[in-house]
């Protein structure tokens, strides 16, 4: 199977470059660095239940240290005084 994926310019510019120095097409160095990566990482396992979840049509897993983010948002002020304040901030508004 065959599809596209789209990168930035600089990326794919380095990529090219690396592909001409050991004289192999760009589609086969990228393939071989996406199944050398994936193949390598200390996250295989959640990679795996994720393309598992896309390809059953299921809810995508996802893993979180949640208590850890909780009490950072507890311990952080907001620099805004009230929701209203931030939502106008975030749409660029006086």
């Amino acid at each position: 199977m065959s599809k596209q994926v789209s990168i930035p310019d600089e990326l794919y510019e380095h990529i090219s470059e690396q592909a001409n120095k050991i004289a192999v097409p760009v589609e086969t160095l990228v393939t071989h660095l996406l199944e050398n990566g994936l193949s390598q990482s200390p996250h295989k396992a959640l990679i795996d239940a994720i393309t598992q979840a896309y390809a059953n049509g299921q809810p995508i897993p996802s893993v979180g240290a949640w208590t850890q983010v909780e009490a950072e948002l507890a311990a952080t002020a907001s620099p805004f005084e009230s929701l209203e304040a931030a939502m106008n901030y975030s749409r660029g508004r006086p």
